[in-house]
């Protein structure tokens, strides 16, 4: 009677195993076109803290109405006000969610100097990122598209 029970008691070990492994979301890597078009960001893993950070890394309009590049003017970090928007890092933190997608996260407002939460789900071929003040039902989502390859320069 056991020798046939223990087959069957891990045959159930595994089965139950697996929704586990099934939960390891890799970060969406790669070239994203953002909202609008304005911007392409690049998201990396941050393997240190399993979690992904996105950079921006090619703007429509890189420099302002004077000719002067971008510059992160309304960060409320004086010492940042300076820094080019262009290679700013605008979303990190975000790691895989129980039920899917990422969480954890903390998404920069450059048009507006704010850091929300964050968290981000895949849907079709884009990435819907939430950014949000105290609950997700407070926020507002952008949807970012994936890309091959960065615009050629003009």
């Amino acid at each position: 009677m056991y020798k046939r029970s223990i087959p069957l008691l891990l045959f159930f070990i595994v089965l139950l195993s697996i929704p586990a492994f099934s939960q390891t979301l890799e970060p969406p890597t790669g070239l994203w076109k953002t909202e609008g078009g304005k911007s392409i960001v690049e998201i990396i893993p941050l393997p240190e803290n399993k979690s992904w950070a996105a950079q921006i890394v090619w703007l429509k309009e890189p420099m302002d109405d004077e000719g002067e590049e971008l510059l992160d003017a309304l960060n409320p970090n004086p010492k940042k006000r300076n820094n080019p928007i262009l290679g700013l890092t605008i979303a990190w933190g975000f790691r895989t969610a129980e039920k899917g997608g990422w969480k954890d996260g903390q998404v920069y407002d450059p048009e507006n100097g704010k850091i929300y939460k964050g968290q981000a789900r895949m849907k079709g071929d884009q990435l819907e990122l939430r950014g949000y003040i105290g609950i997700p039902a407070f926020g507002r989502s952008t949807h970012w598209k994936r890309i091959s390859h960065l615009p050629e320069a003009s």
